[in-house]
């Protein structure tokens, strides 16, 4: 279960850091051993007896410990928070990402009841043979073309259907399903979730999908036979946690205001058709 924005986190996988003073890689200026050696060595001196570095060492140093050019304190103001940006705590004690990481997970666990739900009832549950019609041009005949495919729904459940499917840019969650026996114009025969439920039900689909845009020629999608597959409790409870821990120490509540806003929508519409409202 992976969000776009982790994806491209160089957090996975990295190299490690390197240092801008002295250039060593494993540690950053903060904490540079270089630096803090300099420091101790010409921190009585003038400024006219040190060097560039040692300047530089001196300056960086009590600038983080709150000495001002004079050698007086510099007063601090009170350090906000940067999640809710609010005094007297940080984000590892905030009260309101506790609040919004137990309300997302809530949201989670509606998203996927009603994607159980409907995905039973619709035909996209694992191995459901369903009839997908597109419309694309055929320039043998100059004009558009209807063609029917007759699908199975790949045997394995996306690992990433999660409420994140809510999000937008770097927050969303892009979901495929495998359609074996549809034979696309473009790419191979992995379907975004969001066409093919738009297809069978737009207003489902702006429930369940972000509203970005997501190309697509499939006009119709058709129950043929439903599988046998059923959706477990566990599978209702199961949270994306990595994802949400992520997203709420990556990005600000205001960042993360659109997403909740959706969620909350989510709640409102639909929760109290599953007894969660």
């Amino acid at each position: 279960m992976t969000i776009n924005a982790r994806k491209s986190d160089n957090r996975y996988g990295r190299s490690s850091p390197t240092c801008k003073y002295c250039g060593t890689q494993g540690h950053t200026m903060t904490k540079c051993p270089d630096m803090i050696a300099t420091y101790e060595e010409v921190k009585d001196k003038t400024i006219e007896e040190r060097d560039f570095k040692g300047n530089f060492a001196v300056q960086y140093i009590e600038k983080r410990r709150g000495i001002s050019k004079t050698g007086r304190p510099v007063s601090k103001k009170p350090k906000k928070c940067g999640y809710c940006r609010e005094t007297g705590h940080n984000r590892r004690d905030c009260p309101q990402m506790v609040k919004d990481k137990e309300f997302i997970m809530k949201a989670n666990r509606l998203w996927r009841k009603m994607w159980s739900d409907k995905a039973t009832k619709y035909g996209l549950t694992p191995a459901s043979l369903i009839k997908v019609q597109d419309r694309r041009y055929d320039y043998s005949q100059g004009g558009y073309k209807t063609n029917d495919f007759l699908c199975t729904v790949g045997a394995e459940l996306p690992e990433n259907l999660t409420v994140f499917a809510l999000g937008e840019d770097n927050k969303k969650q892009e979901i495929n399903i495998p359609l074996l026996g549809y034979k696309p114009e473009y790419g191979n025969n992995n379907v975004n979730a969001r066409i093919l439920v738009n297809a069978i039900s737009e207003p489902l689909g702006k429930a369940l999908f972000s509203y970005s845009y997501s190309w697509g020629n499939i006009e119709s999608v058709q129950l043929v036979a439903r599988s046998s597959y059923e959706f477990t409790d566990e599978w209702l409870d199961d949270c994306p946690m990595e994802d949400i821990n992520y997203a709420l120490k990556k990005w600000t509540q205001e960042q993360m205001k659109n997403f909740l806003d959706k969620c909350q929508s989510l709640i409102d519409n639909y929760g109290g058709d599953y007894g969660m409202s």
